[in-house]
């Protein structure tokens, strides 16, 4: 145990600059104890990024259990989903980015369709699920309980644009609203690859009685 922690002290001491290979020349000329106490002061901010990294991935492991528990596939079907809140982050990339919360929680974007079928983003949010929002969060959005098509799809943030559009015909018959919502489940915080990015793809039912009908004829 105790070598294991000398190993794992050595790497972390490499990793944020003590190693005096970093430096251009010798380390710099300060006292010994402020020295330290600045090299204390990036381990703090290092073990601070680690625990949120570590609480996006666990909130990221709790969605999964989520879908996993609605047994959410890449096969559209018709799904009751619980009230879902998330907070809006703007209705672009940019102004979502400069948001706190845009990392702290899955993403989740709005694709509006329009009249001739065409399909845009509209907006962002940190998805908070069922989850109570922080105490300082402002402008909470709330998906109420609704009857949804729900499917699950892996592929590249440009291939969710044909995929909505592809649900929305081949579903022509059910009374879906005209706003869909896909929420990040594996995006790049852990995936470099594109093609390998996963949605949750959520399109409301309108009329739910109408689409009991039309679900049994």
């Amino acid at each position: 145990m105790k070598k294991t922690f000398q190993n794992r002290l050595l790497k972390t001491r490499f990793s944020v600059g003590l190693n005096r290979r970093t430096f251009s020349g010798e380390p710099p000329k300060l006292p010994a104890r402020k020295y330290f106490v600045n090299f204390i002061e990036k381990l703090r901010q290092d073990a601070a990024d680690i625990q949120r990294a570590i609480g996006i991935l666990e909130r990221k492991c709790s969605y999964l259990d989520t879908l996993q528990s609605q047994s959410v596939s890449e096969a559209a079907r018709l799904a009751t989903l619980p009230l879902r809140r998330y907070i809006c982050l703007g209705e672009n990339d940019l102004t979502a980015a400069n948001n706190e919360y845009f990392f702290d929680y899955p993403l989740i974007t709005a694709y509006a369709r329009s009249e001739n079928g065409l399909i845009h983003k509209s907006g962002l949010g940190a998805y908070l699920d069922t989850n109570a929002p922080p105490d300082d969060a402002e402008d909470i959005r709330v998906l109420p309980q609704q009857l949804c098509l729900v499917c699950n799809f892996r592929g590249s943030y440009d291939a969710v644009y044909t995929r909505i559009a592809e649900l929305y015909r081949k579903h022509a018959n059910l009374p879906l609203s005209r706003t869909a919502y896909a929420v990040n489940v594996v995006d790049h915080l852990v995936e470099n690859n594109q093609n390998n990015y996963i949605v949750n793809i959520q399109i409301p039912v309108l009329d739910t009685q109408q689409c009991s009908t039309k679900a049994a004829q």
